[in-house]
C-alpha cells in the first residue's frame, strides 16, 4: 500500500500481464499527457474505444490501468471540464466497487505532494489531483483529510467552483459530525448563493441530525418563498426558471417536506414539480412520500404507472412512433390544476412548441387557430 514514485508514463509499459495487485506491489503510471506524440493527428482517438476501455478495465480490476487509462482520457478529451467530473466520479465508483478506495487515496495523495514539491507545478492539474484526493475521501469516510483537501481547493477557487467545494466541505464535517460547522458553512454559501437548491436540503439534514426540527421547517419555509416568488415571476418558463444543474427546487423542498413530516406539503410540491412522465426521480419520490403518509396503496399505484429506468429511457427515444399506453401519472398545469396525462386519452391533444420570448405572439397564433 506504499506507493514509492509517480511518474507520467504510458499506460503499457508499467503492468505484468497478470494485471495489478496479482503481485506484493503495483506501478500506477500518472499520465499528465507529457508523453504525447507531437503530431497532432497521432492523439486523435476514438473515444467511444477508450471508454470502453475503462469499461474493461472496471470489469477485469485492472485499477491501475484505470487510473492511467482515465487520466489520459482527462488530458486530451476536447470538453475537459465535463469529462473531468465524470471520469472522477468514474474512477472513484470503479475502487469503491473493488473495495480499494484507501489505494486510490494513497495514490493521488502521492501525486498531490509530487505535484507540491515540484520546481514546475502546473497549477490546474494540481487542482485536478486535489479534487480527486478529496472526492476519494469523503466516499470514503475519511472526513478530515478530505476536509484538508476542501479548504485548501477553496482559497484560489472562483465562484463557479466555490458553490459545490462549499457543498462537499461541510459535508465533511457532517461526516466528521460537527453539524454545527456544516450548518456554518452551508448557511452562509446559501446566503451568498440563494438560488442553488440543493444547499437548502443539505442545511436541512445537518440541522435533522442535530434534531431540530423547527429549523428544518425554518429551512422549508424558506425555500417555499423562493418557489413561490419564482413562480409568481415568470409562469411562461417554469422549466428554465425552477432548474439548476444541481438541484430541482421541487426536489429539494420536497425531501425538506418529509424530513420534517409534512407530508401532505410534500406531495403537493412533488405533484407540483412533475412536468411530464420523463422525470422519473419525482415520480417516485411522490410515491415514497405518499408511503410515509401512510397511503401505501397510492404510492403502489403510482410506482406501478412511472416506467422503469430502461422502459423511459426506450419509450423517450421511440416516442415519435410509439402508440404506447399513456401513463396515469399526475401534473400540475400552469394555473396549478393538477390534471393527468391519462384525461385526454380519448382527445386530440396539440402540442405546440414556442419560445418563451415570443409568448404573446404565440398566443394570437393559437387564440387564432381555434377561432378557425
Amino acid at each position: 500500500d506504499t506507493v514509492l514514485a509517480t511518474i507520467p508514463a504510458d499506460e503499457n509499459q508499467y503492468f505484468d500481464n497478470q494485471g495489478d495487485f496479482s503481485q506484493e506491489y503495483a506501478v500506477y503510471a500518472i499520465d499528465d499527457g507529457g508523453n504525447q506524440s507531437d503530431k497532432p493527428e497521432d492523439n486523435k482517438g476514438d473515444w467511444g474505444a477508450m471508454f470502453e476501455q475503462l469499461e474493461r478495465y472496471t470489469r477485469d480490476g485492472e485499477l491501475g490501468k484505470f487510473i492511467a487509462a482515465s487520466e489520459r482520457l482527462m488530458a486530451n478529451v476536447p470538453f475537459p471540464g465535463i469529462a473531468q467530473y465524470l471520469l472522477r466520479d468514474r474512477l472513484i465508483e470503479t475502487f469503491s466497487s473493488h473495495q480499494e478506495l484507501p489505494k486510490l487515496i494513497t495514490v493521488y495523495a502521492s501525486v498531490v505532494e509530487s505535484e507540491e514539491n515540484s520546481s514546475e507545478t502546473n497549477s490546474d492539474q494540481l487542482r485536478h489531483y486535489r479534487l480527486t484526493l478529496a472526492a476519494a475521501c469523503l466516499v470514503a469516510d475519511q472526513a478530515d483529510r478530505a476536509i484538508e483537501a476542501y479548504q485548501k481547493l477553496l482559497v484560489n477557487a472562483d465562484d463557479s467552483e466555490r458553490i459545490e467545494l462549499s457543498s462537499n466541505l461541510a459535508q465533511a464535517y457532517q461526516k466528521k459530525g460537527d453539524a454545527q460547522q456544516a450548518i456554518a458553512i452551508l448557511a452562509s454559501t446559501i446566503e451568498e448563493k440563494p438560488n442553488h437548491y440543493g444547499l437548502y436540503r443539505q442545511l436541512a439534514e445537518a440541522y435533522a441530525d442535530l434534531e431540530m426540527m423547527p429549523k428544518v421547517q425554518e429551512v422549508a419555509r424558506q425555500l417555499q418563498q423562493v418557489l413561490d416568488r419564482i413562480d409568481k415571476s415568470n409562469r411562461s418558463d417554469r422549466r428554465r426558471s425552477f432548474g439548476d444543474r444541481h438541484e430541482d427546487i421541487f426536489s429539494a423542498l420536497g425531501q425538506i417536506y418529509m424530513m420534517a413530516k409534512g407530508y401532505d406539503r410534500s406531495v403537493a410540491t412533488f405533484k407540483r414539480g412533475i412536468f411530464d412522465t420523463r422525470n422519473r426521480y419525482l415520480i417516485n419520490s411522490l410515491a415514497d412520500s405518499y408511503q410515509a403518509a401512510g397511503q401505501t396503496e397510492t404510492a403502489e399505484q403510482i410506482r406501478a404507472s412511472a416506467p422503469s429506468d430502461e422502459e423511459g429511457d426506450q419509450r423517450e427515444r421511440n416516442s415519435r412512433r410509439s402508440e404506447g399506453t399513456i401513463p396515469n401519472t399526475p401534473m400540475v398545469d400552469v394555473n396549478g390544476d393538477e390534471i393527468r396525462l391519462s384525461d385526454f386519452s380519448d382527445k386530440i391533444v396539440i402540442l405546440h412548441f414556442f419560445s418563451p420570448d415570443q409568448s404573446e405572439v404565440n398566443l394570437q397564433t393559437l387564440t387564432q387557430f381555434f377561432q378557425d
